[in-house]
């Protein structure tokens, strides 16, 4: 969040009063973070979603709270002119988040909320007072194997944006993902001044190349869930924590016989990956980091979600040992 409000800034010179229109899952962490950050900062945030991804209210309701303070103005809908008139920033995020299989019924809900160069048009924002933003990777093309992989099995050469705003002149997507080391830094440098000492490694982005005079993303990500395991296999960290939005992984996730991990050895969790039961993208890089640092180190893996951080010493989560 510090990168894409500082990319705001950064084109508009200031936050207060601006409005950003997110489209897509209204449910998951990047809106949840915008709308918060957003009510802070005093930059009015449209969440625009289908009703049935609409924003948790208990979300709304500390967004709300902000909000009063700041004075900016939110507004979740399913309306899609309502939602994105005004917008200065039109902001999506990938359809299936974390931990989730559901891509069907996501592609059903959320296939008219594609960002097209209609729908920045439709904002009546003139064009040098409004950008497109993108957390990344972004499905807006097929050139990458997850991009034909969802052509082949659902026939969209696009998802959550087109390719052809995805390279338009609205687009601040890399300047944002740029911006990630820059506020990296500055936390540090703000930090360290009062004694604490962070040390944080982080993924996400995408790395890119020039074709056609466009900077065209490719089939590669830095995984956060690696780079963390690597980071505590090599500052020797007594235990690994992952920090996500389940309390466990399960196996057959999402099924009604899900069955949640509770601690488990090494080496029946090889098992459990070998036989498929993670999503690509979503659990199994996860269980692929546990078992790195586990069999590396002979130390602790610890799954489970944010709300359990500091229930740790409770034995909560998927615990990974030798």
């Amino acid at each position: 969040m510090l990168a894409d409000f500082m990319t705001m800034k950064e084109k508009f010179g200031h936050l207060k009063g601006l409005t950003l229109a997110y489209v897509g899952d209204g449910r998951d962490n990047v809106a949840d973070s915008l709308l918060v950050c957003g009510s802070m900062l005093g930059v009015n945030v449209h969440i625009v979603t289908p009703k049935p991804l609409f924003t948790h209210p208990d979300v709304q309701k500390i967004a709300q709270n902000f909000a009063q303070d700041s004075g900016s103005k939110n507004l979740i809908t399913d309306d899609i002119a309502q939602g994105v008139k005004g917008a200065n920033i039109v902001y999506t995020d990938v359809w299936v988040s974390m931990g989730e299989n559901d891509w069907s019924e996501r592609i059903k809900l959320l296939k008219p909320y594609t960002v097209t160069m209609k729908m920045m048009q439709m904002t009546g924002t003139p064009d040098d007072q409004l950008i497109f933003m993108h957390c990344l990777p972004a499905f807006h093309d097929r050139t990458t194997q997850v991009g034909e992989e969802i052509y082949e099995k659902y026939g969209l050469n696009e998802m959550e944006v087109t390719d052809e705003v995805f390279n338009s002149k609205y687009a601040w997507q890399f300047t944002e993902a740029e911006n990630r080391l820059h506020s990296i830094k500055a936390v540090v440098a703000a930090t360290l001044g009062n004694l604490f000492i962070p040390i944080a490694c982080g993924g996400g982005g995408i790395p890119v190349i020039v074709k056609d005079g466009h900077l065209r993303g490719v089939a590669g990500v830095i995984d956060k869930d690696f780079s963390t395991a690597k980071m505590a296999e090599d500052i020797n960290a007594d235990e690994l924590v992952i920090l996500t939005t389940v309390d466990h992984a399960f196996l057959n996730y999402g099924k009604e016989n899900q069955q949640a991990i509770g601690k488990i050895k090494v080496g029946q969790l090889k098992q459990y990956l070998a036989a498929g039961y993670f999503a690509a993208g979503s659990m199994k890089p996860k269980i692929e980091a546990a078992i790195e640092f586990v069999e590396k180190t002979g130390n602790l893996a610890i799954i489970t979600s944010l709300s359990n951080a500091n229930k740790l010493a409770d034995g909560v989560g998927t615990i990974v040992y030798n």
